[in-house]
């Protein structure tokens, strides 16, 4: 044996829990000159002895399987650079960085030309794209059992048998008793799939020492414990914090979430930027939400090409985001994170649909609606938003109204009239046809100002709501809200649409710091310095509810996205079990409390506009419009109190089943 040897054998043997003749057995099975190269590769790096990296040699691998045939636990399998997965990897990445067979069955996916599927295409000397499938077909073979034709099986001492006919030993799960597969040994014997994924993945606290590990064996009062209380070795962790909580792999899932991190932004001291995005996602109750949408594939690689200089970080780069909902969602991460300015969101949406609308229509009708768009509803929502942000239902209604105008600049083409030229009684025509166009007055104003219109259109006076339904049908729908058996959170949205007439917009974004909770009862706060309590049922629906919010929540109601609230579509289906609209129930809350209350009390309560509470007011005929406004503050609360106290009590005192809603 060379010196070279002579001198690998001594250096992998100081890091090696095997003795020196097997590791010298292991050296001798690999081949001269694997054996030279090795040597040369560890003078060079002597790291290499006890730990490899993803950059090593082939030959290194040769060499740690032989010393693991000998019982050496050195060198450690390196860390694959895309899953951080412990794993031999004998696959080159497409940068030439040694990746796990998954990471690399995942880069070489593509549809095969034989099947069409989307599958592993390994590579081939005659450079076919063929699936391993398609280039080793199965041989169907008749099963010994079942008599029937298989291509999946085992060959087995009787003949091939086929999957379906296949014996797995089943075995009872010490967990949940249930026969099953085993798939790992915890608590003292076998555990079942879903048994050994729920103890794996959730760290709960353990009843001995208090910390949130997992709980994988058996105390002596027959509970489940960490393994440090139980004595045994510790077989999961993360190998570079500790950590056992959302354990994955070898990581917990703050590391896991840090790395991602760092793949998509880069190292967080690098720029601003990453410093930011960071701080945000770092420090959550839970990282996995916030690790599966960074891996999704879609919309944040914007933000890794703008962490990185290759995309400029303005409000320009997020507008060529596709999709509404993930371009929105993307730009209040960046504001969140303080890396762009505080914009109005729905204003600036709808002037990005309005460039869009404009670009899809013909000239002439694209320079009536931009110009219309631009200096009338634009002007008009730009300086109310000196007071507030516009709101979702004004960007909806604008563009209800544009696409109301090419409608209408559509029939007067079919009709051969134009603006200047359009007649009255051809307006009137019009109209007839769609009664219902609030829009068109001031978009006649407008044409009689900008186009020189002759005809007019008298302004729609504006009037509350009418209501549809009878407070007894209001009642009954109360009663089953509470009576239901669904989750306490959707009951709870939907009482308080019901009993305060809140919009279902404000109810899916109301925070839970908007409640007061004390020992005897539970106060919201629906306007500044203005709390009113929930009734009863209310109250233990709000407690029952907060128990199931995570630690770290923002949000009353959550919703699947991470850090956002739930969609006002998602609880308009909830109502919808209920068998009478949310316009309706709304309404009737509304109509309710207006005769209690005067018009400054109920905005106030129920954040609608001053002028919409006093048309509320003066149509049920309370007559509190008159009423001087100077109150006191507690009697307006109490107002507000007997109003809800009111309906909870003739609920609870009287039986009114849903059959009202029907009857009537």
């Amino acid at each position: 044996m060379t010196p070279r040897l002579t001198a690998l054998i001594r250096s992998l043997s100081e890091h090696s829990n095997a003795d020196e003749a097997s590791i010298r057995r292991a050296v001798e099975a690999l081949k001269p000159s694997t054996a030279d190269y090795v040597s040369r590769v560890i003078e060079e790096q002597p790291e290499a002895a006890h730990t490899l990296t993803a950059g090593m040699p082939a030959a290194l691998l040769l060499l740690t399987h032989a010393l693991r045939r000998e019982g050496s636990s050195s060198p450690t399998w390196p860390r694959c650079p895309k899953c951080s997965q412990t794993a031999t990897m004998w696959f080159l990445g497409p940068d030439r960085t040694r990746v796990c067979r998954r990471c690399h069955e995942n880069h070489s996916r593509g549809i095969c030309s034989e099947c069409g599927q989307r599958r592993v295409l390994p590579r081939s000397r005659d450079r076919k794209v063929i699936c391993r499938t398609c280039r080793h077909p199965r041989i169907e073979r008749e099963c010994t059992r079942c008599s029937r034709p298989s291509k999946l099986g085992t060959v087995t001492q009787s003949g091939f048998v086929c999957i379906g006919c296949r014996e797995i030993a089943l075995q009872p799960c010490v967990r949940c008793e249930q026969l099953a597969r085993p798939i790992g040994r915890m608590l003292g014997g076998f555990v079942c799939s879903s048994c050994y994924g729920d103890i794996k993945r959730h760290a709960r606290a353990c009843p001995i020492c208090g910390e949130h590990r997992i709980l994988s064996e058996l105390g002596d009062a027959g509970n489940a414990v960490c393994a440090t209380c139980a004595g045994a070795p510790e077989r999961y962790g993360c190998t570079r914090c500790g950590s056992e909580r959302f354990y994955v792999g070898a990581l917990c899932g703050a590391c896991l979430l840090s790395d991602s991190l760092d793949a998509a932004f880069g190292q967080r001291e690098s720029t601003p930027f990453a410093t930011a995005l960071h701080d945000h996602f770092n420090g959550r109750q839970d990282p996995r939400n916030a690790r599966a949408w960074l891996l999704g594939d879609g919309f944040s690689s914007v933000l890794s090409d703008m962490a990185f200089g290759r995309l400029p970080v303005d409000h320009a780069t997020v507008d060529s985001i596709p999709g509404g909902p993930r371009r929105q969602f993307v730009r209040e991460l960046l504001i969140e994170c303080d890396v762009l300015p505080s914009i109005d969101h729905q204003l600036h949406n709808l002037e990005l649909w309005i460039t869009e609308f404009c670009a899809k229509l013909p000239a002439n009708h694209a320079l009536i609606v931009h110009e219309y768009a631009t200096w009338t509803i634009l002007r008009r929502l730009r300086r109310s938003a000196e007071y507030e942000d516009t709101r979702k239902t004004q960007g909806r209604a604008a563009r209800h109204t544009l696409r109301g105008i090419v409608k209408f600049l559509e029939w007067m083409d079919d009709n051969d009239v134009s603006l200047r030229t359009l007649p009255q009684p051809a307006l009137e025509t019009f109209l007839s046809s769609v009664p219902h166009e609030s829009w068109m007055p001031a978009f006649i104003v407008w044409a009689r100002r900008a186009h020189g219109t002759r005809a007019s259109a008298q302004p729609a006076r504006r009037t509350p709501p009418s209501l549809r339904i009878s407070e007894l049908q209001r009642l009954a729908v109360y009663r089953a809200i509470i009576n239901d058996d669904r989750p306490p959170g959707h009951r709870l949205a939907c009482a308080l649409l019901v009993v305060f007439g809140i919009s279902i917009n404000r109810i899916s974004q109301l925070r839970p710091s908007t409640f007061e909770v004390t020992n005897d009862q539970v106060r919201v706060t629906l306007s500044p310095g203005k709390s009113t309590p929930l009734p009863g049922p209310l109250a233990t629906l709000f407690r029952l509810h907060v128990l199931n919010l995570p630690a770290d929540n923002e949000w009353l109601f959550p919703g699947r996205r991470f850090n956002r609230h739930i969609t006002p579509d998602a609880i308009g289906t909830w109502m919808k079990r209920y068998g009478i609209p949310s316009t309706h129930l709304r309404v009737a809350a509304l109509y309710q409390l207006a005769g209690e209350m005067s018009s400054k009390l109920l905005s106030e309560t129920t954040g609608l506009s001053a002028s919409t509470a006093g048309q509320y007011v003066s149509a049920s005929g309370s007559g509190w419009n008159e009423i001087p406004v100077l109150y006191d503050p507690d009697w307006a609360s109490d107002l507000v109190d007997d109003a809800v106290g009111e309906m909870t009590s003739a609920v609870e005192s009287e039986e009114h089943p849903l059959s009202f809603i029907e009857d009537e």
